[in-house]
C-alpha cells in the first residue's frame, strides 16, 4: 500500500505545476515581442503577478474618516468642489492639508479652500528666510503667529532627508538645531501639532548597485549621490534630540515641543 501512494503524489504535483503554468500563460501578453532574459533592462522589468487573491472593494467608509495627510493639490475653486464631492462619496469627513506654506502663498490657499471651511484644515510651514544669517528666529516666529491668526491649525509638512529642513532647501539646518528652538517653543505655546518627515527609506541612501535590494524603487528617489548628506542612521538623532523635549501637556492630536536647555546647544553642521 505504501508503494502505491507514490504515483498519486506525483500526479498531484504534476497537476499543481500544470495549473501554475496555465496562470503564467494567462498573465502574459502573447502578442508582446519576447526579449532574451539578458536583454531585459531593469527599467523595463514590470512583472505581472499570477497570484489570485481575494479582493475586497470598500466603496465608502463605515465611519467618518479624517484624512490626516494630504496636500493642496486642487488649484481652482472647481477642483476644490470636485474634491469635496469625492470626499462625500467615500466617507471622508475632513482633510488635513499640509501646505508647508507661509506668507502670501498660505493666504492664497486659505482663501481658496475657505469655500468649504468645515471640510479642510490647513497647516502652515516655517519661514526659513534668512535662516543662515545672524538674528534668524523672531521674524519666523512672527510669521508663524500670523499664519495661526489666518487659520493655521498646525505646522507641516516639515521635512529633512539629510541635507536640511524644507527638504534640503535650508541646507545644514536640522530639526534639533538651536535656531529652530524659538519656533518649536512657540508651537508648544500655541498648542500646534508639528508634522515632520524624517529621512527616507534606507535603500535611498545605499549605493545604487546590484546589492541594493530596494533599488527598483529607490533609484527614483536616490539620496546616495548627494554630497554632504546625513545618512539614514544619522537622521534618527536629530528627531530623537527634538522629541526628548516633548512634554505630555504639549500634546494635542500630534506632537508639539517645549524648550529645554538642550535646545540651546547648537547642533554641529
Amino acid at each position: 500500500m505504501k508503494g502505491a501512494a507514490a504515483p498519486v503524489v506525483a500526479g498531484l504535483l504534476v497537476l499543481s505545476f500544470g495549473a501554475a503554468s496555465a496562470g503564467v500563460a494567462h498573465a502574459q501578453d502573447p502578442a508582446a515581442a519576447a526579449k532574451a532574459p539578458d536583454q531585459i533592462l531593469l527599467k523595463d522589468y514590470k512583472p505581472v503577478s499570477i497570484h489570485k487573491v481575494p479582493v475586497t472593494t470598500v466603496a465608502k467608509a463605515r465611519h467618518p474618516v479624517v484624512d490626516m495627510h494630504s496636500h493642496p493639490n486642487a488649484k481652482t475653486p472647481e477642483e476644490v468642489d470636485r474634491w469635496v464631492k469625492v470626499m462625500d462619496e467615500v466617507g471622508v469627513e475632513k482633510t488635513v492639508l499640509l501646505t508647508g506654506a507661509t506668507g502670501a502663498e498660505f493666504d492664497r490657499l486659505v482663501d481658496l479652500y475657505s469655500r468649504h471651511p468645515t471640510r479642510f484644515e490647513l497647516w502652515c510651514g516655517f519661514d526659513y528666510t534668512g535662516y543662515d544669517q545672524p538674528g534668524y528666529g523672531p521674524a519666523a516666529v512672527a510669521e508663524l503667529e500670523r499664519c495661526v491668526r489666518k487659520g493655521a491649525k498646525g505646522v507641516g509638512e516639515e521635512g529633512d532627508k539629510g541635507l536640511g529642513m524644507e527638504f534640503g532647501k535650508a541646507k545644514g539646518l536640522h530639526f534639533d538645531d538651536a535656531r529652530l528652538a524659538p519656533l518649536l517653543d512657540r508651537c508648544a505655546g500655541l498648542g500646534l501639532p508639528v508634522n515632520i518627515h524624517v529621512a527616507d527609506p534606507i535603500w535611498m541612501y545605499q549605493r545604487m548597485d546590484e546589492t541594493n535590494d530596494g533599488m527598483m524603487n529607490a533609484v527614483n528617489w536616490r539620496l546616495d549621490d548627494k554630497p554632504g548628506i546625513v545618512d539614514h542612521a544619522g537622521m534618527i538623532d536629530p528627531c530623537r534630540q527634538a522629541t526628548r523635549s516633548l512634554s505630555e501637556s504639549d500634546c494635542q492630536s500630534a506632537f508639539s515641543f517645549r524648550s529645554r536647555p538642550k535646545w540651546r546647544r547648537a547642533r554641529a553642521a
